[in-house]
């Protein structure tokens, strides 16, 4: 556990709710704060890889909330501040379903304060709730909020499904495999039945995530379990990523395959590791003819440990896992864009937005970019545009059309563009991450930054004002659906997004020196996409720029003959 608030001695912060009595703690700017408070039962035992149950009553009635819980159990390098006491690599706990509440000073059961839902990012198979950046007091004392963060499931932990899990009564979401986005859900329930207790409006939520965080908003938004429990979202650097239930299911050589890490190769891998299987073929042969009973057993007897190192043995910080599954309950079975677009989602006020440089935070982390960054910036900063610009294209541009397509006007589109950070251990940032993935973040919390590098430090007047304009903004569109001119009234109006060539559809986030928050006609699709990269001429490494043909297009779009022009440059 992290160090814990000191308790508040006058008794500002007690609170009567359903599990019993709260009591939390005081922020240094006076906010009032619950930490660590369980909002769904322990998934652990036979709980594991089922839906989320109600949380139990408090020991003994009553809990002092002044302490973070536990994360998801994850890879050390994505769960920062937390120790790994064990020396294994991991931390973190199965029993991980606790969120945080802040409040601002002064406010009680009496009032109905918006409350803003966060979901936080780390590729849905690391992060946690605990995270600097992520402390609600001054979202919530600067805008009068109520701000709650959350855990949940995470990995193969979070979204996970053999079908010898199935029990034959079992119910509908326990046998989806979307573990981490019930756990969501379940939070949302939790605030709906308790957050008046903290002065929060339960007919009024905004859910807002940021990376995987920002997928599981999208993911919300077409769910109709969560139907009613949300009225606003925002989606920052999100994504319409999920996978088929035959991906998350199958064996690889199946006709319909299943992912390398689905649910059935994984079993493989265990039978393999425990000695049961010699080879492959062995190993699929003996789970086929093995009783469910004992391959729940099995799975169930494995350590998370032991799990993640089957899916991830070179211990990568974000492995490739089955996330966020198309099950046909608690997800609709088609792609997100054709539910946008055919109007099957919940119609709530919206902004979606990334960052102008997504993409070098994880060049940045990769040894072999550096050297690129340092020999060649050109292509280090061209490169990273275009995955840049695809990420905009798929997580906002195109949304935002569906949504429109679909008769939905409430979008409003945004992109970040600051990148001042300096220099840190003798890396220029603003050229080594710039607006790069997560460097926003604590421009909406208005805190420090424990997640990007060279942004702790920077706390100069340009990064506050920009940051008093982000949060306004995010708490306008709190109370009122719509940004606006933000919370204070003294900001840019901000138009929703519409398809009128050569006008405003796009809010620009930047220093003042830089241009400041503007309105933009901004916007790019696949087609112009393309064209724009086969168009490049700037990169002093042909390779590089067919390498990044490939990889964008790989999936749709590629041409052969388009492909090779760029090879034969090499």
């Amino acid at each position: 556990m992290m160090s814990a608030l000191r308790p508040d001695i006058d008794n500002a912060t007690l609170r009567q709710i359903g599990q019993g009595t709260l009591r939390g703690g005081l922020s240094d700017n006076g906010a009032l704060t619950w930490r660590g408070i369980p909002y769904a039962a322990p998934p652990v035992g036979e709980l594991r890889w089922r839906a989320p149950r109600p949380a139990p009553r408090f020991t003994g009635g009553e809990l002092l909330a002044v302490e973070h819980g536990q994360p998801c159990v994850q890879d050390l390098s994505l769960a920062a501040p937390f120790q790994d006491h064990d020396a294994d690599g991991f931390v973190g706990s199965e029993d991980c379903l606790y969120l945080n509440v802040y409040a601002p000073a002064g406010s009680s059961s009496a009032d109905r304060l918006p409350v803003m839902y966060f979901i936080h990012g780390g590729g849905n198979v690391g992060g946690h709730n605990a995270a600097t950046t992520y402390d609600g007091s001054v979202l919530a004392e600067r805008e009068r909020v109520i701000v709650v963060t959350i855990n949940y499931r995470l990995g193969l932990l979070g979204w996970f499904m053999h079908p010898a899990l199935i029990e034959p009564d079992a119910s509908p979401e326990d046998r989806s495999g979307n573990w981490g986005t019930l756990d969501i859900i379940r939070g949302l329930h939790w605030v709906r039945e308790n957050v008046a207790a903290f002065g929060g409006d339960a007919d009024n939520v905004t859910i807002f995530g940021e990376s995987a965080g920002g997928v599981n908003v999208y993911s919300l938004l077409v769910s109709p379990l969560a139907k009613g429990l949300f009225h606003r979202a925002i989606a920052q650097s999100g994504g319409v990523l999920c996978d088929t239930m035959a991906s998350a299911c199958h064996y690889a050589d199946d006709p319909e395959p299943g992912s390398p890490n689905s649910a059935r190769e994984l079993f493989n891998r265990l039978l393999l590791r425990t000695g049961q299987a010699s080879d492959a073929a062995t190993a699929k042969a003996l789970q086929n003819g093995m009783p469910d009973r004992a391959v729940a057993q099995l799975l169930r007897q494995a350590t998370p440990a032991e799990l993640i190192g089957l899916a991830n043995p070179e211990r990568l910080r974000l492995y490739a896992a089955p996330r966020v599954l198309r099950d046909g309950h608690v997800l609709p079975k088609e792609s997100w864009l054709s539910a946008f677009s055919a109007g099957r989602f919940h119609r709530v006020p919206l902004i979606t937005g990334t960052n102008r440089d997504e993409r070098r935070l994880y060049q940045f982390l990769e040894p072999r970019w550096r050297k690129t960054m340092r020999e060649t910036p050109r292509d280090y900063v061209l490169y990273a545009k275009y995955g840049s610009l695809a990420w905009k294209q798929r997580a906002v541009d195109d949304v935002a059309r569906a949504m429109l397509h679909a008769g939905h006007r409430e979008v409003y589109a945004y992109r970040f563009d600051w990148d001042e950070q300096g220099t840190v251990q003798g890396f220029d940032m603003s050229l080594a991450v710039g607006a790069g993935h997560a460097v926003e973040l604590p421009f909406v919390f208005g805190t420090s930054s424990s997640l990007t590098p060279g942004l702790s430090g920077v706390t100069d007047e340009s990064r506050g004002a920009l940051s008093a304009s982000m949060t306004s903004y995010w708490a306008q569109l709190a109370y009122a659906g719509a940004p606006g001119q933000g919370r204070d009234g003294r900001q840019p109006e901000w138009q929703p997004w519409h398809e009128r060539d050569g006008e405003p559809c796009l809010m620009l986030f930047d220093s003042a020196a830089d241009g400041g928050v503007r309105m933009s006609a901004d916007r790019i699709d696949h087609d112009a996409l393309k064209r724009a990269v086969l168009e490049e001429q700037g990169f002093l490494s042909p390779g590089l720029h067919a390498q990044l043909y490939r990889g964008l297009f790989a999936a749709s779009g590629f041409d052969e003959t388009e492909y090779r022009k760029l090879t034969s440059r090499v």
